[in-house]
């Protein structure tokens, strides 16, 4: 029974998020918005949509956890580190775990991102995906992910991300993993103030929307506010920058249903 519970506890953690399966970290600073990646450039972009890590330009590395729902055994875990080109793009590595003992999914993902234009930013990414249950044992899988971000001018942006495009199976199910696309926009209206908009679709999930954004409170410090539907989540984050090269930042959601969910990240560059 119990571990029926924690399996169930797992599958619904992801329904909620609009996740069935390998998401399992966003970092915080997409958390802060509810979710909104499309459109997340810098290391971030390794998470949500690899077209953003096309504004790296030094190595850059990234650490995010995630206490989903204050439950001990449904904490998220993930890394990653950036590695530019000299204008030939830049390569990613990431890795992320979701679950427990008795159910974990892993993720690796290698990933490459160029800008085509100035304004107009590809990325790939190849991922090797992995779940293990106690007493059904382990299977893998391989799929892929794939994004562009755009600039409109000075004060507009849009991007879209897939991830999966042919739905695969690791078991006999016809579900494990689906499909996901995702189409962000954004509006800069001042220096200090970025709006944000996202529309996500699982195939088998509702379409979600949510909206955040983020206000430059000091030169070191922002702070973000999101909301999304199915489900109903609230969010707040704040971003601290140390120095040019470590930034911390840090997120709380709340969810009408299951509680609350704080998120920390630690990013850094050389």
């Amino acid at each position: 029974m119990k571990n029926l519970l924690i399996v169930v506890l797992v599958s619904f953690s992801h329904l909620v998020y609009s996740q069935l399966h390998f998401n399992a970290i966003q970092g915080a600073t997409a958390t802060g918005m509810a979710g909104h990646g499309t459109l997340l450039e810098g290391v971030d972009g390794l998470f949500n949509n690899q077209a953003g890590i096309t504004s790296n330009e030094n190595i850059s590395f990234i650490v995010a956890s995630e206490l989903r729902f204050l439950t001990p055994g449904l904490t998220t875990f993930g890394a990653g580190i950036t590695i530019p080109t000299n204008g030939k793009g830049v390569f990613g590595l990431s890795v992320s775990n979701l679950g427990l003992e008795e159910y974990t999914e892993q993720k690796i993902g290698v990933a490459y991102a160029r800008k085509l234009v100035e304004a107009l930013s590809l990325g790939v990414q190849f991922d090797w995906l992995n779940t293990n249950i106690v007493n059904f044992g382990s299977t893998s899988a391989f799929t892929a992910e794939l994004g562009f971000i755009a600039s409109i001018g000075e004060k507009f942006k849009i991007g879209s991300h897939i991830f999966s495009p042919v739905k695969i199976a690791l078991t006999d199910e016809d579900n494990d993993v689906n499909t996901r696309i995702r189409f962000g926009a954004s509006y800069v209206p001042s220096d200090k103030l970025r709006v944000l908009f996202e529309v996500d679709k699982w195939q088998q999930n509702p379409l979600s929307v949510r909206g955040g954004f983020e206000y430059l409170l000091q030169e070191n410090i922002n702070l973000r506010f999101g909301a999304s539907s199915n489900p109903t989540l609230y969010s707040v984050g704040l971003s601290y920058h140390f120095s040019k090269a470590l930034h911390f930042d840090g997120s709380y959601s709340f969810h009408s249903v299951l509680g609350s969910s704080p998120s920390l990240t630690i990013k850094g560059n050389r």
